[in-house]
């Protein structure tokens, strides 16, 4: 199990302050209902920087999870990983871990689908409160 952010907010956007407590309540609360310690972060809608990865591992996290598919330049705090989402076939998922001649399609699908995830924030912003 992993950290999500305690309100799925862009972490990028949120001074030093909100962003720490996103992380320190997120990982509190998991390990409070587990009973282990959480280690990794999956950053809400994959979206990091050197300060997110800075704060996050200032928390006690060892690990990030991005939404770029993985690259040689993956580093333990920012990992790419292949997603998966609802339009997603056994073939299209077999293209993202095996590559081939679509492999570039499917990374196109992906990044597109991630800045569409952009609308989520918006969304929130103009009708919904923010939590925390």
């Amino acid at each position: 199990f992993g950290s999500h952010g305690h309100s799925h907010i862009n972490l990028c956007r949120c001074d030093a302050t909100a962003r720490r407590s996103e992380f320190q309540r997120s990982k509190e609360i998991l390990q409070d209902l587990l009973g282990a310690e959480i280690r990794y972060i999956s950053y809400p809608f994959g979206r990091y920087n050197q300060e997110v990865m800075r704060d996050a591992q200032e928390i006690g996290y060892t690990g990030g999870l991005t939404m770029s598919f993985p690259d040689q330049g993956d580093t333990t705090l920012s990992t790419g990983r292949f997603c998966v989402y609802g339009y997603d076939t056994t073939a299209s998922v077999m293209r993202k871990l095996t590559g081939g001649r679509l492999y570039r399609l499917e990374k196109w699908k992906a990044e597109f689908s991630n800045r569409l995830s952009a609308g989520n924030e918006l969304y929130r912003r103009l009708f919904g409160k923010r939590q925390g």
